[in-house]
C-alpha cells in the first residue's frame, strides 16, 4: 500500500488557468512540501476580501515570487502560456510588487 501524507488545507485554492487573469493582495510567503515523491512550492497571498489564498508554483513563480519581501503588496497576472521545444510549455505572469511603508 502506498504512503500517504494527510495535510489539512486553510486556505483557498487558486489556479491561473485564463490568460489575463489576476491575483491581488499580502505575499504572506510561500512554503516547500514533498508531494507523491516531488517538491512543490505553494505560496499564499491574502487577498483584497481579506481570504488567504493558496497557489502551487511553477518555474516561473517560484523564480519571481521570492524575490517579493513578505508582506508586500502583489499583483499577479496569468500571461499565458509559451510553447518550448519539443512539445513542453511554460507559464508566464508579470508580477508586480509595492513594499509595506516603514513605521
Amino acid at each position: 500500500m502506498p504512503k500517504v501524507q494527510m495535510r489539512k488545507c486553510d486556505d483557498l485554492r487558486f489556479k491561473f488557468e485564463k490568460e489575463g487573469q489576476v491575483l491581488k493582495g499580502k505575499y504572506v510567503g510561500s512554503e516547500d512540501f514533498e508531494f507523491q515523491g516531488k517538491m512543490l512550492t505553494k505560496h499564499r497571498v491574502v487577498d483584497e476580501e481579506g481570504k488567504t489564498v493558496g497557489f502551487l508554483g511553477g518555474h516561473t513563480l517560484n523564480e519571481g515570487l521570492p524575490q517579493v519581501p513578505v508582506g508586500s503588496f502583489v499583483t499577479i497576472k496569468f500571461l499565458g502560456k509559451r510553447s518550448l521545444r519539443g512539445g513542453k510549455t511554460v507559464a508566464e505572469y508579470e508580477i508586480d510588487y509595492e513594499e509595506p511603508a516603514s513605521l
